[in-house]
């Protein structure tokens, strides 16, 4: 697909995507319904749901391994840092994470 093809399809995807609200309760059916599709699929994923800094709900599915824990981990902080999805920031400024190690922890991004 074409870059300012996938650039449009997230942005809709950002705009419509919102929770009205959101609290722990939500989180848990949230994370609950999908781990069930996902089991219903047989796909190997990792589902963490949180709140900045504080996670609400974690599964790691048969078949992923115990660094896709920090992967999430920094795909989060890549959203609380760009207030965008991690795909489209990837998108929009590729070296935007490239930034030189000596400047911030190896564990942030």
């Amino acid at each position: 697909m074409e870059l300012s093809r996938d650039l449009e399809i997230i942005a809709l995807q950002e705009r419509e995507l919102q929770l009205r609200s959101f609290n722990s309760d939500i989180a848990w059916q949230l994370g609950v319904r999908l781990r069930e599709l996902a089991l219903s699929r047989n796909a190997s994923v990792v589902i963490d749901v949180r709140r900045f800094g504080q996670p609400l709900f974690y599964a790691a599915l048969a078949g992923t391994s115990p660094d896709n824990r920090e992967w999430a981990r920094k795909k989060s902080n890549v959203v609380a840092r760009f207030h965008r999805s991690s795909y489209a920031v990837g998108l929009i400024a590729p070296g935007a994470l490239r930034i030189p190690r000596r400047l911030i922890p190896d564990c942030s991004f």
